[in-house]
């Protein structure tokens, strides 16, 4: 996390160049941890794709970005779906951030999820006691596997 803020501080300060290392450092480390305890770790690795791919697209690279955006939404898909509350704002940012990228380069977006995944998702589009945005958030998701 040092690493990400450390990042993230340099590239506000004007020093990209400096901050695109330390966030590929970041994400290093959280696809080892990932790798030892998935369900700990997986959104934190998640979090590094996702910066990363903000990192690259600023720098104008947004086709090297595109791919890290995109394993953003599906490695933390599992966890918004199961835990819509607490992952809401993460998943729309990525979501946001992915859909950008689609555009910039003129990819059509297309998440591939597991179907074990969409059912939950189904589950949160269809819960009247989420907010509106969640369950919208959960059928955007849906769309892009080409479910609904």
């Amino acid at each position: 996390r040092s690493l990400q803020n450390l990042a993230h501080f340099l590239s506000a300060l004007g020093r990209p160049q400096e901050a695109l290392p330390l966030a590929q450092e970041a994400l290093a480390i959280r696809r080892r941890l990932a790798e030892v305890n998935p369900d700990a770790f997986l959104p934190d690795l998640a979090m590094s794709l996702h910066n990363l791919a903000k990192f690259l697209s600023a720098q104008g690279r947004p086709q090297e970005a595109l791919p890290l955006a995109l394993e953003a939404v599906q490695t933390l898909a599992p966890f918004f779906a199961g835990l819509p509350r607490a992952f809401a704002k993460w998943m729309g940012g990525f979501l946001r951030n992915y859909l950008h990228l689609c555009a910039e380069v003129g990819a059509a977006p297309a998440l591939d999820l597991p179907p074990a995944v969409q059912e939950k998702l189904r589950a949160v589009t269809g819960n009247a006691g989420l907010p509106t945005e969640m369950r919208e958030l959960a059928g955007r998701l849906l769309a892009l596997c080409g479910g609904s």
